[in-house]
């Protein structure tokens, strides 16, 4: 039922092919070369231009893409008179139809070489490589796809050449994590940091630049730098630098600095028992044994 109805009709009609008012001579087309390109962070700031080199078939230059050899030209089909397809005429239910096919005898070029080129062994292009001028806009996403059109396979015979699909990767920074238009980094505080508050320099994807801490800081709160992030791929402003706050404790204290945190509990009427925790291995052992 449905379109299956309908081709099977069309079918029957024109006798598996289609009739030449529905069918017209196209140039073929080449096909189409994937590539992709790494790009670094600080990249998707500004964008980049580079040139990448792809091996592609091109149009032989012996021959200037006909598939003869110098000095000999190709001759015209005579299966098709040159104009590559032939027609059948059938006897139908609605009349006598044409239908048009590719020419057996040349392939539908609609000539026929009978003295092939040497470099190109009649089939008028060859690989070569070449290096081709990339463009990558500012914004650009990691695995998003730029488009060159003409850059792909020139297709044997000639005709159109198909297109350059090249996939942007961008290289995972050291520190900085992309998130839209958001650059975001961790930063770890000392715990006096976190209660004094402070000064201190942050690397950036264009270099440095410095933050206050507040007083007072819990983990998890944030400092924007604003300004300092992605822009947008289309234009526009850029995002900001994300900067997460993580709070440290030591684990490594010694006893004077015991000593001092105990009596800043006690100023701050904090009453705080370490237990077994305060004390060493050797004296938790001395305990044990009683002696």
């Amino acid at each position: 039922g449905g379109f299956g109805d309908l081709f099977d009709l069309i079918e029957q009609a024109f006798g598996g092919g289609f009739p030449d008012w529905f069918t017209a001579d196209r140039p073929s087309h080449g096909a189409d070369l994937q590539y992709e390109l790494t790009i670094a962070l600080a990249d998707v700031v500004t964008g980049t231009d580079t040139d990448l080199e792809i091996t592609r078939q091109t149009e032989c230059q012996r021959c200037e893409g006909t598939g003869a050899e110098p000095g000999t030209r190709p001759e015209t089909c005579r299966a098709c008179g040159g104009t590559g397809n032939v027609t059948e005429y059938r006897r139908t239910i609605l009349g006598v139809m044409t239908t048009r096919r590719p020419c057996p005898e040349c392939g539908g070029a609609g000539t026929v070489v009978r003295t092939p080129c040497s470099e190109c062994s009649g089939t008028g292009v060859v690989e070569a490589t070449q290096a081709v001028h990339i463009h990558v806009p500012p914004g650009i996403n990691d695995g998003q796809g730029i488009v060159i059109p003409g850059q792909g396979d020139m297709p044997a015979g000639g005709g159109i050449p198909g297109d350059l699909h090249v996939r942007v990767r961008v290289q995972p920074h050291e520190v900085l994590h992309r998130r839209d238009q958001s650059l975001v980094m961790q930063l770890d505080v000392s715990f006096t940091q976190a209660a004094l508050g402070d000064r201190v320099t942050v690397p950036t994807i264009e270099g440095e630049a410095e933050i206050t801490i507040p007083p007072g800081t819990q983990t998890n709160d944030t400092v924007h730098l604003r300004g300092q992030g992605l822009p947008p791929l289309r234009g526009g402003a850029r995002g900001d630098q994300i900067v997460i706050l993580r709070v440290v404790t030591p684990t490594d204290l010694d006893d004077e600095q015991r000593r001092l945190l105990l009596e800043l509990a006690a100023r701050r009427g904090e009453t705080i028992d370490p237990g077994d925790a305060d004390k060493s291995l050797f004296d938790r052992l001395r305990d044990a044994f009683g002696s």
